[in-house]
């Protein structure tokens, strides 16, 4: 919310968090079409986070669209890590923890969609995929660094031009998780703090339906 934005505070997963979770635990390839601001990339790098930490000497590649994005979430998962007390080392692209794990942040596209493509990875985790630059060059690139029982996530909004992400959510090769921006608990109102005034100013404006008195 407002209150809190850029300060750190606990993170408490709301029902949905939970419920994708679970399945990034269970899945081996999982594929979220997700609303904005909602907590989602958050719990992936979460998810890295955890992955990295409890498994000996593995390797995670985070991959963003740009440096500037992809350094980004690697500082966001030094800062959980630092509030876990996590021990860890970040230099430049890469995070190491004393389990000799490491969690890379690597540009999709980059060097003409090689990025990651000399490396091995036990999972890989691509962030707002839909938004890649020559994204299937990227995807194709990638693909090879998967370790044989490696996990995949690959997360995003939706845009028309996402062509690659679009494939990958029509794959039957990945669970599809759909999750919107209602799904977070900041973005919906209990009905009865709706006025029926408010309601139906709603009602005449997006379509609803009349709501039982």
């Amino acid at each position: 919310d407002q209150k809190s934005a850029g300060s750190l505070i606990p993170f408490v997963l709301y029902p949905e968090q939970e419920r994708i979770l679970k399945e990034f635990c269970q899945k081996p390839r999982v594929c979220v079409l997700k609303g904005r601001q909602i907590g989602i990339s958050t719990l992936a790098l979460y998810y890295a986070l955890l992955f990295a930490s409890c498994n000996k000497g593995i390797r995670v590649a985070l991959i963003a669209n740009t440096h500037k994005v992809s350094q980004s979430l690697l500082s966001k998962i030094s800062k959980m890590a630092k509030s876990l007390q996590v021990k860890h080392l970040k230099i430049k692209n890469t995070m190491s923890f004393k389990n000799g794990s490491t969690i890379d942040c690597v540009t999709a596209g980059a060097q003409s969609g090689s990025a990651g493509r000399s490396d091995t990875y036990s999972l890989i985790i691509g962030s707002e995929v839909a938004y890649w630059e020559r994204g299937e060059e990227a995807y194709a690139g990638i693909l090879p660094t998967l370790t044989m029982d490696g996990q995949i996530i690959m997360e995003s909004t939706a845009t028309s031009a996402g062509v690659v992400f679009r494939n990958i959510w029509q794959s039957k090769q990945f669970t599809q998780i759909f999750t919107g921006f209602e799904s977070h608990p900041n973005y919906v109102a209990p009905e009865t703090d709706i006025t029926d005034e408010d309601y139906f100013c709603a009602q005449q404006k997006y379509g609803f339906t009349s709501r039982k008195h």
